[in-house]
């Protein structure tokens, strides 16, 4: 099954952005690695706060647009990530699709 020609985009969107930064050659990279994965915490931590998360605090109501917003960094950090470690989107869409049938299988055997 091939992938959606958007995802192909996204991705290419990203490698050349991160050639415009001076990161062409971060295949596998530790540094590189470590700071796009200290920057997806951030990012996520982001988008926890526009929740209200804190079950013993007064509820607020919680910011759809910020929480998208946030995801939304969150996938460029993930998209260095997934280029860093060589995988396209072809690769990744053929592993989520192998892990996706190992997590069901875990499942059904009571995992």
């Amino acid at each position: 099954m091939k992938t959606s020609n958007k995802l192909q985009q996204m991705f290419e969107k990203q490698a050349n952005f991160q050639t415009r930064l001076g990161n062409e050659a971060f295949l596998f990279h530790t540094p590189f690695i470590k700071d796009q994965i200290l920057a997806l915490n951030c990012e996520l931590m982001e988008a926890l706060q526009t929740t209200p998360w804190k079950n013993w605090k007064k509820q607020q109501p919680s910011n759809f647009k910020a929480f998208r917003e946030e995801l939304i960094d969150c996938w460029h950090f993930l998209i260095n990530l997934s280029l860093s470690a060589g995988l396209d989107e072809e690769s990744l869409f053929k592993a989520f699709m192998e892990k996706n049938k190992i997590n069901n299988q875990r499942q059904d055997e009571g995992y």
